[in-house]
């Protein structure tokens, strides 16, 4: 596993290292898809960096100009009316959830080879974009309703009824910050009835996206890491196995670039797998678009799957069939 070198953690990348202290996994994987069928797979540490910094990390080994990031944070557009919904959305990811599934055993340990992806052909990733469109919701909202949809039938107990993700948020916010690539990331939780129809679920995930929320959760994290290490030690402890989070799911952006003769040397295709490594957030799945290949990666934590090591890729493989449904004709994959 490689470890970047970095001058200083900042508050989450703390948090991070406290989670590993008390066998919380926290790998991020990118893996690159390049000519001739050659895979590469990159691993690092959340402790050290966030999925864009992970990304920039792998970039930095490819003959390039620069790579640089496209904007996918959150903007204050009206306080007013975002500072009360912001403070509900904050209180609610402070409650207490709870997540009845079908298996889990929170004495398994963490390690991060319960993974799998899907990589789309151009053909089937223009397709799966446009409809999201025709649906009016983000790429983002289509891919998680989808999986969410998979996750609730095979893995939760018919009683369950309620879904909570963790979405992260970059929180890059001026130039010169844009390319470091340590922990700059907040999060907001999307907490919604596994039922919900995928225009519903939509409308909830860009009403979500809320600033306040993320500025909320970005301070918290700030004041917990003030506690210093060892008392954040103490806290992680106290948490016990707690089942709360259905899981993570980050968009890493759409990466398109003009047509180069050092593209040669780039992967035609790139995902991510966020870590999904704890009891209390079993599940890492994430999105990205690399050069018209859009990809879905999931991750489980050994709770949900030690008995069952190609759990990952039959959920993802049912996801794919659900996607088909609303594309209306088969996909094509490069990788999966």
């Amino acid at each position: 596993m490689e470890i970047p070198v970095l001058p200083k953690k900042n508050a989450l990348g703390l948090i991070f290292k406290v989670d590993k202290q008390v066998g919380r996994g926290d790998v991020i994987d990118i893996i690159s898809d390049f000519q001739n069928g050659v895979m590469v797979k990159k691993q690092y540490q959340h402790e050290f960096c966030d999925g864009l910094g992970a990304l920039l990390l792998t970039a930095s080994e490819w003959p390039s100009l620069g790579l640089s990031l496209p904007s996918r944070r959150v903007r204050v557009t009206n306080p007013l009316t975002q500072l009360l919904p912001g403070i509900r959305g904050f209180l609610q990811d402070l409650s207490q959830h709870e997540t009845k599934w079908r298996h889990f055993d929170p004495l398994e340990k963490y390690h991060p080879d319960f993974s799998a992806r899907r990589v789309f052909s151009h053909q089937s990733s223009q397709r799966i974009l446009q409809a999201a469109k025709r649906q009016n919701i983000s790429l983002t909202a289509f891919m998680l309703w989808h999986l969410n949809s998979v996750i609730s039938e095979n893995l939760m107990l018919p009683e369950q009824k309620k879904s909570h993700w963790v979405l992260p948020i970059n929180m890059r916010r001026q130039k010169g910050e844009e390319l470091r690539i340590e922990n700059r990331i907040s999060s907001v939780g999307l907490h919604f009835d596994k039922d919900l129809g995928a225009e519903e679920l939509g409308a909830l995930y860009s009403a979500t996206l809320n600033p306040v929320h993320a500025f909320a959760n970005e301070i918290l994290t700030e004041i917990l890491a003030m506690l210093g290490e060892r008392r954040l030690l103490e806290l992680a402890r106290s948490r016990g196995k707690a089942n709360s989070w259905t899981g993570i799911f980050t968009n890493l952006g759409q990466w398109d670039f003009p047509d180069s003769p050092q593209l040669d040397h780039w992967p035609l295709a790139v995902s991510i797998t966020p870590p999904g490594g704890t009891p209390v957030l079993p599940i890492g799945a994430g999105i990205m678009s690399w050069r018209g290949h859009l990809s879905l990666s999931l991750r489980l934590h050994p709770a949900l799957a030690a008995k069952q090591p190609e759990l990952p890729d039959r959920l993802l493989d049912a996801a794919r069939r659900s996607i088909e449904n609303s594309v209306g004709d088969k996909t094509t994959l490069l990788h999966g």
